[in-house]
């Protein structure tokens, strides 16, 4: 006899699923954020993390140092 799903396996899964849908959301807003202070061109990847453009070439966001 096959065995169901309880409602506690089932929560579980829908709460692993959206955390893991959320991850590329967060970083996402966490790059807008963090970009928009120094207010160059960016975007971001779930591989290549946030990435901002400077003088012509991607480069990470938090190798990026401003040097006065």
């Amino acid at each position: 006899m096959m065995k169901g799903f309880t409602i506690i396996e089932v929560v579980i899964a829908v709460a692993i699923l959206a955390i893991l849908a959320l991850i590329p959301i967060a970083g996402k807003m966490e790059c807008d954020g963090q970009a928009s202070r120094i207010g160059k061109q960016h975007e971001w990847t779930f591989f290549g993390g946030c990435m901002i453009e400077d003088k012509g070439r991607w480069i990470p966001l938090k190798n990026y140092r401003v040097l006065e």
